[in-house]
């Protein structure tokens, strides 16, 4: 299996940088050689807080890789956010961050 996030690149994590309180960071994983995963999880945590997961979503597939997607919701506070993937297949549960 191979997992692919780069949060420098703007197609992985988009906007790029530091962002205003309560908008829209959307965060993708490229996932490959794995068939088609149980699921794709993100899981972050606002520092400070308690770990939130999202299911992720199929978006598209780009050359032999299949791409997964989260938009989530920055706090009303500012605060760093710490975040990794989790996939889950038949040949097990693998993390990404």
């Amino acid at each position: 299996m191979k997992l692919e996030h780069n949060s420098r690149e703007i197609f992985f994590r988009s906007p790029f940088g530091a962002v205003t309180c309560e908008s829209e960071v959307t965060l993708r994983l490229a996932v490959s050689e794995s068939g088609v995963p149980h699921f794709v999880r993100l899981i972050y945590k606002p520092d400070g807080g308690e770990n939130v997961c999202v299911n992720m979503r199929y978006v598209f597939s780009v050359m032999e890789s299949n791409i997964y997607e989260a938009k989530v919701k920055m706090p009303s506070k500012p605060c760093l956010i710490w975040y990794h993937f989790e996939v889950v297949t038949d040949k097990g549960t693998f993390y990404y961050g």
